[in-house]
């Protein structure tokens, strides 16, 4: 009889990288070069997987670096470890090999240890004088009014539709109008107690 199954790769061999996400593969590969001067850094990542006192964060980023080293793509190491997002397997071995343009130049576990400060920038531009007039202004005035204050400006084309289209305010669509995330707009709302919908009455 003949066997048609596939023999299994060699332990030399370097699994193909396929899938849809090409800049999420070109990172898997690069890191799959590296692995013979990682060894060393693969092995805390192993070592810490045993632990008991190692924090969830920590643990997923090891998790990516072990699992990562006999996927094919992105796309299997997302599905295998339960991950939604392509970016946290990208930005994590990245950082691993280095290659993440940091200027702290740390690689290996040290660099999964290591957590950068968030940015608050965005968090208080909406405590801004400014930022909180325009708000209570688009807010006071109404989408369809908006709309037409848009309308001459060729780049918010998008917005101008958008804005057409609905005609309550939403969080997104305020986000979008100061240039800002909608996030960031709800929560400063939701912390101010700030209505971006009028409330209707009956006598």
């Amino acid at each position: 009889m003949i066997n048609n199954q596939k023999s299994p790769l060699l332990s030399s061999e370097q699994p193909p990288i396929s899938g849809a996400n090409t800049r999420s593969n070109r990172i898997l590969k690069q890191f799959q070069k590296k692995l013979p001067s990682l060894g060393q850094e693969v092995k805390l990542c192993e070592n810490s997987l045993r632990q008991t006192t190692v924090s969830i964060r920590l643990q997923l980023r090891c998790k990516i670096v072990v699992e990562a080293q006999t996927c094919s793509s992105i796309k299997e190491l997302k599905e295998r470890l339960g991950i939604k997002s392509y970016n946290t397997i990208r930005k994590w071995l990245s950082r691993f090999i280095g290659n993440d343009g940091d200027d702290s130049n740390l690689k290996g576990f040290a660099a999964l240890c290591n957590d950068k400060p968030r940015a608050s920038g965005c968090k208080n531009k909406m405590r801004t004088p400014e930022m909180q007039a325009q708000l209570n202004a688009l807010i006071r005035n109404g989408t369809a009014a908006t709309a037409k204050m848009f309308e001459n400006d060729p780049e918010k084309r998008d917005l101008v539709a958008k804005l057409k289209a609905v005609k309550n305010w939403n969080y997104n669509l305020l986000g979008e109008c100061l240039g800002v995330h909608g996030t960031t707009v709800s929560r400063y709302c939701h912390s101010t107690g700030l209505k971006i919908k009028a409330r209707k009455t009956r006598c």
